[in-house]
């Protein structure tokens, strides 16, 4: 735990509620490269235009927790 916590030690985090269309391809891609690391047991469910799609219907519903280096 004390490990993890000083890995964070430099982060910013931030809530960005409505997040715009940036913010989600961001979030596609880092979801995409975590489902990467898997292998062919790492599926990719969704897509980019998914998430694109979920910021137009529920933008006013999604709260995304950013954490920023620097």
């Amino acid at each position: 735990i004390l490990r993890d916590r000083r890995s964070l030690a430099g982060l910013k985090l931030g809530v960005e509620p409505n997040p715009s269309p940036d913010v989600l391809r961001t979030i596609h891609a880092l979801y995409a490269r975590q489902a990467d690391k898997f292998g062919p047991w790492g599926n990719r469910y969704w897509n980019e235009a998914f998430f694109l799609w979920l910021g137009e219907h529920f933008g006013d519903r999604l709260v995304p927790v950013i954490a920023r280096d620097g």
